[in-house]
């Protein structure tokens, strides 16, 4: 059985999981952080400003869904498992030779 999210579910559960007691800024580890809308070109992610260090931060920044392209649900599903799904590295040398 598979369980299909949207984005805004996606985001929630990462938001729950990110912050189980309360957003704070991931540059400054501050709590005083208020909303700041939501992103013009994804509307499921709230925006947020720390008014300690006055950086603008998103409820992905600082994951590695942060700078995946398509929508969340198609990053959650693509980015997760990723580091299981990743062949053994292969120097450049060995994968540019076609002996």
């Amino acid at each position: 059985m598979t369980l299909k999210l949207g984005d805004n579910q996606v985001v929630e559960q990462i938001r729950r999981h990110r912050w189980p007691n309360g957003v704070k800024c991931p540059y400054c580890g501050s709590s005083k952080v208020i909303e700041y809308g939501k992103a013009p070109r994804r509307p499921y992610l709230q925006r947020y400003f720390c008014t300690n260090c006055r950086r603008q931060f998103n409820d992905l920044t600082s994951t590695p869904l942060a700078e995946a392209r398509g929508t969340a649900e198609h990053r959650a599903g693509n980015t997760l498992p990723l580091p299981q799904a990743r062949p053994e590295p292969v120097c450049c040398r060995k994968r540019a030779w076609r002996g």
